[in-house]
């Protein structure tokens, strides 16, 4: 066991690992670490820094000096299953050099993979589902010098083995949490990294998170979040966005809800009072969570008034047995007639695709690609399917035979090592190619593209670099 502080009050240095030396990598601000930071200063008066590794891609080393330079009495690494290897590597060299700083992984990978974390014998504890009370009542219990053995949401060995203390509830009144930490992060480095949405009005952006968990059960998805949906309230949210407008000078917001509509009143409510705000220069933009096909024709008109630049519309698939297969169960005529619906208000849309899912044929692979030829949306992702650790799409591939190897380093939305399809790899990623080409080559979508991005040249710069990347990368291994 780590050493017990009998300290207050306590200094935490988080770090969000991770490297951007991938094709297609990203930067965004790491709300994760953010919402620690500040329920940590907020709760226990907490001395608090955040690093990001992936800006400067950092070395270990380098880390290793950050902390050297004020050591804490706690470090807490938020990672990805993409940087597991990364993670695992800094956690090392930290033990290493910092033998009696206790390390608590937390994050997606971390809440999924608890044997493989704590198989790490660098790594003290993992937080997992929601940390902001754990990661607190952690502090606390160490800065009082008493046993950290009964925290829920708590894993850590004990006697060489695992150990994993019951889940702790979820946050039900979301308002109770203060606002991220913006203060503890560099701003302007994030306007300048890699971001989710390629395409984008300003440069002066941050994510927001207005809810937490789907409702939905698709198979693909995490469950960090849980299954029930909750939500900030409007005034909450609004009063988040303006302090980002006034104190920070933040013009886009980046909603990164798993299913921003999920209450649908709220979601309304929330546009509405953004239209009628002075944040009179400002865009919304959903590169992530809307359920499409639960958007109505008040909800659209909302869209402009509120000045949403662009909209995510995850299809996933065209095929109705696979939307039944992976229970997302999406009502395509419906999907089809919102986008027709939100084209013609002038709204940039980019449409989701994923190719490979268990047992899917050849025709249904065609299938989708058809439909995102004749979708009305600007831009589109077509990715490889990723069966993460603790979805239930790893228990269905299985189910099916299929040998999945979660290996971190098996995971790549673009140059993914998992081909479930009927379809050899040579022809999944022949077609993960095909799908970007007969895309983006119709007189139609340059059309498009080109009234779209007229007054927005930057953006339209953008497109062709991001097209060869998606061609070159594109890459399916596994299959049979």
């Amino acid at each position: 066991m780590p050493k017990i502080l009998n300290k207050v009050p306590i200094s935490v240095a988080l770090i969000k690992t991770g490297l951007l030396n991938m094709p297609d990598s990203k930067a965004a601000p790491p709300l994760g670490c953010m919402y620690l930071a500040a329920i940590l200063r907020e709760r226990l008066g907490a001395d608090c820094r955040i690093l990001d590794t992936r800006l400067g891609n950092l070395s270990d080393s380098a880390v290793g000096d950050w902390i050297a330079q004020n050591p804490p009495d706690l470090i807490g690494l938020s990672v990805l299953t993409m940087e597991a290897p990364q993670m695992h590597s800094l956690a090392g060299h930290l033990k290493k050099r910092f033998p009696h700083i206790p390390i608590i992984a937390g994050g997606p990978h971390a809440s999924a993979n608890l044997e493989s974390i704590l198989a790490d014998k660098n790594i003290d504890w993992a937080a997992y589902l929601e940390g902001e009370y754990t990661l607190v009542e952690l502090a606390e219990t160490l800065s009082q010098g008493k046993s950290t053995d009964k925290i829920l949401g708590l894993a850590h060995r004990q006697n060489g083995k695992l150990q994993v203390n019951p889940p702790r509830p979820y946050i039900i009144n979301l308002d109770e949490l203060p606002f991220p930490a913006w203060d503890l992060i560099d701003r302007e480095a994030y306007f300048k990294a890699p971001r989710l949405s390629v395409i984008y009005k300003h440069a002066e952006y941050m994510p927001v998170f207005t809810s937490r968990a789907c409702p939905f059960r698709c198979v693909y998805c995490h469950h960090i979040f849980g299954k029930r949906f909750r939500f900030r309230s409007p005034d909450n949210v609004l009063a988040e966005l303006g302090e980002l407008y006034q104190k920070y000078g933040i013009r886009e917001f980046e909603i990164y809800d798993d299913c921003f509509n999920a209450y649908i009143p709220r979601s309304k409510e929330i546009l509405r009072r953004f239209a009628d705000s002075d944040l009179k220069d400002a865009v919304l933009s959903f590169p992530n969570g809307l359920r499409t096909d639960m958007v109505d024709q008040e909800t659209i008109r909302l869209w402009k008034r509120a000045r949403v630049f662009r909209v995510a519309i995850a299809v996933e698939t065209a095929s109705p047995r696979i939307q039944s297969l992976i229970k997302k169960n999406l009502r395509l005529p419906k999907l089809k007639t919102v986008v027709d619906q939100a084209y013609r208000q002038g709204i940039l849309l980019h449409g989701l695709f994923m190719l490979g899912f268990p047992g899917e044929s050849r025709a249904e692979l065609h299938q989708t690609i058809r439909y995102a030829e004749e979708l009305a949306v600007h831009t589109a992702s077509f990715f490889a399917v990723n069966p993460f650790e603790g979805t239930e799409l790893v228990d269905l591939a299985r189910s099916m035979g299929i040998a999945i190897n979660t290996d971190p380093q098996s995971y790549d939305f673009f140059r993914a090592k998992f081909n479930m399809s009927q379809v050899s790899d040579e022809e999944l990623t022949h077609l993960l190619r095909q799908a970007n080409v007969r895309f983006y080559f119709s007189i139609k979508r340059a059309i498009m593209l080109l009234k779209i991005f007229w007054h927005n040249p930057r953006a339209l710069l953008l497109l062709p670099k991001l097209f060869f990347d998606r061609i070159r990368t594109a890459k399916a291994e596994g299959g049979k």
